[in-house]
């Protein structure tokens, strides 16, 4: 029997479920959220900071985040200036035209107001070419990205107060990685489905 530590990412491998974890990171950059969890509240500030492309310094004071609207996997008001629009997709691709169709309900929606809208392709694994994404104006967010949030916040905390959500899916993400980059140390005899991918995505 395995002894190693249960993650529950493991079990929880939906889109649906990654939308959840999304929801919840976005909502602890709420700076009422500071108080509970200041470390983590700062995890979810760089995130989100990098989610909206602002600089670093900028302060986020109230932030609203849920999932589907009109469709929308995920999205989050923040400050009342910026909506972000993610579409999560995970083991799939856009398809029938609908980061488009996203785009243009966001900008009708605000059309009256100075909200800025950030839309994000937010994708931790390969895919071959993102020219649609491109074309319908949505920027990707990929793994390396995240990891690098992820991986700054698991080394500068103490291990006791390690949020374990937020540990599951850095873990789980990080097992990710190495299976794609496995190509990289595996002789070619020994190369599987994700080794494959890492080296024709290289």
């Amino acid at each position: 029997m395995s002894s190693s530590i249960p993650n529950i990412f493991d079990f929880a491998t939906s889109e649906l479920s990654q939308d959840a974890f999304l929801c919840w990171l976005i909502s602890w950059a709420d700076s009422s959220q500071i108080e509970n969890d200041k470390l983590l509240n700062s995890c979810a500030t760089k995130f989100v900071i990098e989610l909206i492309g602002a600089t670093e310094n900028y302060k986020i004071n109230t932030i609203e985040a849920d999932r589907q609207w009109n469709n929308i996997d995920v999205w989050a008001l923040v400050n009342n200036e910026y909506f972000i629009v993610i579409e999560d997709k995970k083991g799939t691709s856009e398809h029938s035209d609908q980061l488009k169709r996203y785009a243009e309900i966001a900008k009708e929606h605000y059309k009256k107001s100075d909200i800025v809208i950030k839309l994000v392709y937010f994708k931790m694994e390969e895919q071959g070419q993102y020219t649609n994404v491109d074309k319908a104006g949505f920027s990707v967010f990929g793994r390396g990205k995240m990891l690098e949030i992820l991986t700054d916040y698991i080394e500068n905390v103490n291990k006791n107060d390690i949020n374990d959500i937020l540990f599951d899916y850095y873990r789980n993400l990080k097992g990710l990685d190495k299976k794609i980059n496995s190509y990289k140390e595996l002789p070619l005899e020994k190369w599987y489905w994700h080794s494959w991918i890492g080296f024709y995505s290289e």
